[in-house]
C-alpha cells in the first residue's frame, strides 16, 4: 500500500515561524520525505504539527494527486519490484525534473511591462528600474537571482547615495519593482499544472516602509489666490507652468497628458478621455468639463492655433513627458524665487479635491470622485444603470471657482 500526504516537520521551524511543506511517501513500511516550494505560515499549522486547510495546503494536495496519478500508470509487476527509494526516484524524475532551467532577464521583461503605460506612469516605472540597474551596475539580471538581501541593500543605497532620493520616492521604487516581478510570476507560473518557473517572491519578506502622504501636497486657498493674482517677474517657462497649474485647477484636476491630447471644446464643454485610466474602464474614462467664464481667457490664450487640439502644448513639446517636465521645472523654479516650498502640477488636482470637500464648499465625496474621473468601488453597479448628469459636476466646479473669482 502506498500512502502520500503533505506534512511539516516541527523541528524544522524557520526563524519567522513558517515551515516548508513536504511530501511524505510511505511504501512497504518505509517512508521518505520530499521538499516542495510551498511554505506554511505559522497560523496554517496546528499545535500538534498538522497542516490546516489553506491555499498552500490545497496546492500541496494537488501535487499529491499528481503523484498518485503517476503511480497509477505503472503496471503491477513494475510497482511490486520497486522499493520506496525507487519509487521516490521515479517520482522525482518524472514530476519535478524540468527539461531546462528557466531564465528570464528582469530588465527585458520590465521594458516590455512598461510599454503601453501612459507617459507619467511609464516614466515612474522606468525611473525605478533605471535606479535598480545603476545600483547593480549591470544591464541584465536573471529574475530568479533577485533575493531579499539584494533588495534590502538597494533600499539602503537609495537613502545613503549622493543622489539621495526622498523617502516617499525611494520606497515607491521598490513597490514598482515588486509590481513588475509579480507580473512576471503571473505570466510564467502555471499553478493549475504545478509549474512554477519563478517560485520565490523575495518582495513578500521585504518590509517596505510606507511613507505618509505629505500634507503640503494640497495647497491652501490663499496659495491658489497668490498664483492666480501673480503678475511679478518670471521666465516664460515659469509663466507657462503657473498658467497650466491654474488651468488644471479650473478644469477639475486635468493633468498634463490630457492637456496635450484633448480636442477643441464643443462650445463651452471640453470633452476628453483620461489617458491614465481610459484603457481600463468600460466608459473609456470620459470626462466633460464646462469651461467657466473666469477660465475662458486662459483657455483662449493657450488654444491650438491650428484648431486640431484644445491647447497649443502639443505643438511646443514632443511628448507629454517633456511637457510635464517643463511644467515641473517652471513650478519649482518659481517657488524657489518666491520663498515657497517646491510643488508640482499634481497639487492642483489635490487642492481642488480638498477645497471642494471643505466646509467652504461641502461637496460630497461621491461627486468629488466623479469630478476627478475616479471610480467609486462601492457604486460600480449604480454606474451601470445611472446615466451621468454632467451638470452636477459642473455646478460643483463652479462652486469651487467662486471662491477665487
Amino acid at each position: 500500500m502506498i500512502t502520500i500526504k503533505p506534512v511539516v516537520i516541527p523541528a524544522q521551524r524557520r526563524r519567522d515561524g513558517s515551515y516548508n511543506i513536504k511530501i511524505r511517501i510511505t511504501y512497504k513500511r518505509k517512508y521518505r520525505i520530499l521538499s516542495t516550494h510551498l511554505t506554511a505560515a505559522p497560523g496554517e499549522v496546528s499545535r500538534s504539527g498538522r497542516l490546516r486547510s489553506s491555499l498552500n495546503y490545497l496546492k500541496a494536495n494537488a501535487i499529491v494527486m499528481e503523484m498518485y496519478k503517476l503511480i497509477s500508470d505503472l503496471d503491477y509487476f513494475t510497482l511490486t519490484a520497486m522499493d520506496v527509494d525507487d519509487l521516490v526516484s521515479l517520482i522525482g524524475q518524472r514530476l519535478f525534473a524540468q527539461p531546462e532551467r528557466f531564465e528570464l532577464d528582469f530588465f527585458t521583461f520590465a521594458d516590455r511591462f512598461i510599454q503601453g503605460k501612459c507617459a507619467g506612469t511609464a516614466a515612474a516605472y522606468r525611473t525605478a528600474v533605471n535606479a535598480f540597474r545603476r545600483y547593480l551596475g549591470a544591464d541584465a539580471l536573471d529574475i530568479n537571482g533577485i533575493n531579499v538581501l539584494m533588495l534590502r541593500k538597494f533600499m539602503r543605497s537609495l537613502d545613503t547615495s549622493d543622489r539621495k532620493v526622498p523617502g516617499a520616492a525611494a520606497y515607491s521604487y521598490v513597490t514598482r519593482l515588486k509590481t513588475i516581478y509579480c507580473a512576471a510570476q503571473d505570466e510564467y507560473n502555471d499553478e493549475d499544472n504545478g509549474r512554477f518557473s519563478i517560485p520565490r517572491n523575495p518582495f513578500a519578506k521585504l518590509k517596505i516602509r510606507q511613507v505618509p502622504m505629505v500634507a503640503r501636497i494640497s495647497k491652501s486657498p490663499d496659495f491658489i489666490r497668490k498664483i492666480i493674482a501673480f503678475d511679478g517677474p518670471c521666465t516664460k517657462t515659469e509663466r507657462m507652468a503657473l498658467d497650466v497649474f491654474i488651468l488644471s485647477f479650473g478644469l477639475m484636476g486635468m493633468n498634463a497628458a490630457d492637456m496635450m491630447e484633448a480636442r477643441p471644446p464643443r462650445g463651452d464643454v471640453l470633452v476628453y478621455n483620461r489617458k491614465k485610466t481610459r484603457s481600463r474602464r468600460a466608459d473609456n474614462a470620459e470626462m466633460r468639463v464646462r469651461i467657466e467664464p473666469c477660465l475662458r481667457p486662459l483657455v483662449d490664450r493657450y488654444a491650438d492655433p491650428e484648431g486640431e487640439y484644445a491647447f497649443c502644448f502639443c505643438r511646443r513639446y514632443g511628448s507629454a513627458l517633456y511637457f510635464s517636465q517643463a511644467v515641473r521645472r517652471g513650478l519649482i523654479s518659481w517657488a524657489q524665487k518666491n520663498g515657497e516650498e517646491p510643488f508640482t502640477l499634481y497639487s492642483a488636482r489635490h487642492s481642488w479635491a480638498t477645497i471642494a470637500r471643505s466646509t467652504r464648499c461641502n461637496i460630497d465625496k461621491a461627486t468629488i470622485d466623479e469630478c476627478l474621473c475616479h471610480v467609486n468601488p462601492g457604486m460600480k453597479m449604480a454606474d451601470i444603470y445611472i446615466e451621468k448628469d454632467w451638470s452636477v459636476l459642473w455646478d460643483a466646479n463652479q462652486k469651487v471657482l467662486r471662491l477665487f473669482y
